[in-house]
């Protein structure tokens, strides 16, 4: 519970299961970062070592494709926390 970045009044109204799928969700999202994070540096620095031995020009396509992945990922986890966190019968204002 006290993980997650919300309002008291809002956490008190969630049910435990449902806290729980927000932390399951948060964990795999940012994984999944990690991972393609990790995956984006190793493609710039095979790039790096294959440009600089002339046998590419450039970084690759490789390094755009992991940005855009980066952004959707992020999005969609930004998303998928905001719908989780959505407590049934709360008013907004």
């Amino acid at each position: 519970r006290k993980y997650i970045n919300l309002p008291q009044a809002r956490k008190d109204a969630m049910s435990q299961e449902q806290i729980e799928a927000i932390r399951r969700v948060v964990v795999l999202g940012i994984a999944l970062i990690n991972l393609t994070v990790v995956l984006m540096f190793t493609i710039i620095q095979y790039g790096m070592v294959n440009s600089a031995l002339g046998k590419q020009n450039g970084l690759g396509w490789g390094v755009n494709v992991l940005g855009a992945l980066i952004v959707i990922e992020s999005v969609w986890l930004t998303w998928k926390t905001f719908s989780l966190s959505n407590v049934p019968g709360a008013r907004k204002k």
